[in-house]
């Protein structure tokens, strides 16, 4: 294992407090690099936004503002990183040919910008004429980010540049998805405008994305972007509340509700559609998928007399039955006793 330099106490105490008069008290060794990517002093003053203490060690070293990381980090990646715009128009000013300079994951300082929503510094590194469609590593470039981090500014922004909405990434997303994801509307509709909703991704179908955005969900299905039945399943596997299924009057299917096991819906069913609860049990009971809110839920729902009967019928039935009557009887001992495995 390779060893670096840790920084000391006095190094993170000028960091925190970006007091100049402390700098000059430092005694820095000559060409010191510090954590395991090895950072020299200006890049984490350009991490700290200590930019009286940038401006006074520029000034005093102009070859420091050229140094790179070991994965290829700028000082402008570590003052984009962070949001600091002055520190940013001050290194330009002095080196403009770091614009456009790239990390080991391809990551331009526009990059980091945008990933750390600071829309108002990416929006200054586009005027100066930082490039906007190069993806990264991992194929995300700014646009992605302006919607997965809600900046809808940069969004319009980018359009009175040469920008392509059209760019996916790795996992095939395009700005629809990160918007989606996002939960924010606004940046839906503008990304709506560019891409398909039927676009899938390797995650899957937008409704995938809906998971927890329960608000953009109930937009998408009202402006009837997309039907239901087409984004069925994600309805179940990302856990939709069962008041949109109600809203939208959404059919419900019992063998996905068992599937994903939602016994709230599975009481919505039971009482407005009349489910027999012999099919229930035999569902459930028999089913290799574990379901153990559907399992309460029965077993709470019906009380001692009416599953004794269920019980005795069953038990005293055909052989595929008597089979999960076990099951049946452990439920029943454990409601009486109020434990249910």
């Amino acid at each position: 294992m390779k060893k670096y330099t840790k920084l000391d106490e006095n190094i993170r105490e000028v960091l925190l407090s970006a007091s100049l008069k402390k700098f000059k008290k430092l005694k820095l060794r000559k060409n010191g690099v510090y954590g395991r990517e090895k950072k020299n002093i200006l890049h984490l003053l350009c991490k700290y936004k200590c930019f009286n203490i940038i401006k006074y060690l520029i000034d005093k070293s102009k070859a420091l503002i050229k140094s790179l990381t070991k994965h290829k980090n700028s000082v402008l990646h570590y003052s984009a990183e962070s949001g600091d715009l002055r520190s940013i128009i001050y290194l330009l000013k002095k080196e403009p040919s770091l614009l456009n300079t790239l990390n080991q994951k391809n990551q331009s300082p526009l990059h980091l910008a945008s990933k750390n929503a600071h829309e108002d510094v990416c929006i200054f590194l586009i005027k100066k004429g930082a490039e906007v469609n190069i993806q990264d590593k991992y194929g995300w470039a700014v646009g992605h980010w302006a919607a997965a981090n809600k900046m809808l500014d940069l969004l319009n922004f980018l359009k009175t540049t040469n920008y392509n909405f059209s760019l996916e990434n790795n996992r095939k997303e395009n700005i629809l998805h990160c918007a989606t994801w996002s939960g924010s509307i606004t940046c839906f509709e503008f990304a709506f405008d560019y891409c398909s909703i039927h676009s899938a991704s390797k995650k899957g179908t937008i409704g995938i994305y809906c998971k927890g955005n329960w608000e953009l969900l109930a937009h998408i299905l009202d402006r009837k972007y997309i039907k239901p039945r087409s984004i069925e399943k994600c309805l179940y596997s990302i856990g939709t509340p069962l008041e949109i299924f109600k809203h939208f009057n959404i059919e419900a299917r019992l063998s996905e509700v068992l599937a994903y096991d939602r016994s709230d819906i599975l009481d919505w069913m039971f009482k407005s559609q009349g489910l027999s609860i012999g099919n229930l049990y035999y569902l459930i009971y028999n089913s290799h998928v574990p379901q153990p809110k559907c399992r309460k839920w029965l077993v709470k729902t019906w009380s001692w007399e009416k599953s004794k009967g269920l019980l005795y019928a069953y038990t005293y039935g055909n052989g595929a039955i008597k089979k999960i009557s076990v099951g049946i009887v452990r439920d029943i001992l454990g409601l009486l006793v109020g434990k249910i495995q």
